[in-house]
């Protein structure tokens, strides 16, 4: 695995500054986020944080009879929304990214402003709002989506025109497809840039899916979006990302039972057996499994023990992922990309530059 790492350093050593050549379409949520710690217990000013879910879980259940008052803390008010954080993460790269989101209408608040250095914002709605209350384990969101339920194919071909749309997916190297499970349009929308963008065009365009948190979504409208991305393999290169949770439940759906108690290898080879993706990826706090023609790989995670910053890094990896796909590394690289961006983003509260990239995989290669 050395060789791998000094292989991608040298790459983007050499060939990174190449990254603003490539363009990314990225579409189509928003979201505020404000990031949160609960507080277990205070004392002379000093406060001690719940760190685990399970700790704060037990907490509550303590207190099912009666009031339970507990107190946060903010960490960080951010831009939110699966498409602003991964086209934010590939813009910081160096990447040409056009974020198709709900940031803001008639003006874009202020939040999203620190994307607008690298990123081309195409503003089609209000944002939702979301509260992360964050564990060194994992995170709870909850999220005030409704906002969004107005956005779907027919409302985003008004706002910008189905010529804009056509310009900027057909030019785009990659289009990212993102967080399907919170916008009630997002089907509607995947359907409109299959049907009337797409198919019946020549392109090598990559088509990246990442459904999110599905897991409140039934049985049949899971296998009906897995139908619509099998149906872009009809006609593009495609990748499906999930994380760990994510995958467990993606398996249950599709191969009939329960995945509980398997390995991750064995539940992205079940997966990719049963769905007609060109590429599957699992990640996982701990590591990386994907599979495609050619077999399954592993990579370990940059895993982190006390997170600065969970929400997002999952659009962080496949920040990094693409970013391989960009460079036309080979698919272990490009895992290796995606959880070095995941972990420097995990570590330090904010996506890497380039140069910060290829740093922290220089320190990584002698922990690894």
């Amino acid at each position: 695995m050395e060789q791998v790492f000094y292989k991608v350093i040298e790459t983007l050593k050499q060939r990174g500054w190449s990254l603003h050549n490539y363009n990314v379409s990225v579409g189509f949520d928003g979201f505020i986020d404000r990031v949160v710690k609960a507080v277990q217990t205070s004392k002379e000013g000093e406060k001690v944080f719940f760190s685990t879910i399970y700790e704060f879980v037990n907490y509550i259940l303590e207190r099912k009879n009666g009031d339970c008052n507990i107190e946060i803390v903010e960490r960080v008010s951010k831009i939110g929304g699966n498409a602003p954080i991964l086209s934010n993460a590939l813009g910081k790269l160096g990447v040409k990214v056009n974020c198709i989101c709900t940031a803001g209408i008639p003006t874009i608040e202020q939040v999203f402003s620190e994307m607008l250095s690298n990123c081309t914002i195409h503003s089609i709605g209000r944002p939702g709002y979301t509260l992360a209350l964050e564990f060194n384990d994992g995170k709870i969101v909850f999220g005030e989506t409704g906002i969004l339920d107005d956005i779907n194919w027919m409302s985003l071909k008004n706002k910008m025109g189905i010529q804009q749309l056509k310009e900027l997916f057909m030019k785009s190297d990659i289009i990212a497809l993102v967080n399907w499970s919170e916008m009630r349009g997002a089907s509607d929308i995947w359907e409109g840039v299959l049907n009337e963008i797409l198919k019946d065009t020549a392109g090598s365009q990559v088509v990246y899916f990442d459904l999110c948190d599905f897991t409140g979504k039934s049985k049949e409208d899971v296998i009906r979006v897995i139908k619509l991305i099998e149906s872009y393999s009809m006609v593009r290169s495609t990748i499906l990302a999930v994380n760990e949770n994510e995958g467990k439940a993606l398996a249950d759906v599709v191969c009939g039972n329960s995945s509980e108690g398997h390995e991750l290898r064995k539940i992205v080879e079940d997966v990719y057996s049963r769905v007609n993706v060109d590429i599957f990826i699992l990640h996982s706090a701990k590591g990386t499994v994907a599979a495609d023609e050619n077999g399954v790989y592993e990579v370990k995670s940059a895993f982190v023990e006390h997170p600065l910053l969970l929400t997002g890094s999952g659009d962080n990896f496949n920040a990094g992922f693409c970013v391989g796909l960009l460079l036309k590394m080979d698919i272990i690289s490009s895992l290796l990309l995606g959880n070095a961006v995941a972990g420097y983003y995990v570590q330090r509260g904010r996506s890497p530059s380039l140069k910060d990239l290829i740093s922290f995989l220089e320190q990584w290669v002698n922990n690894y």
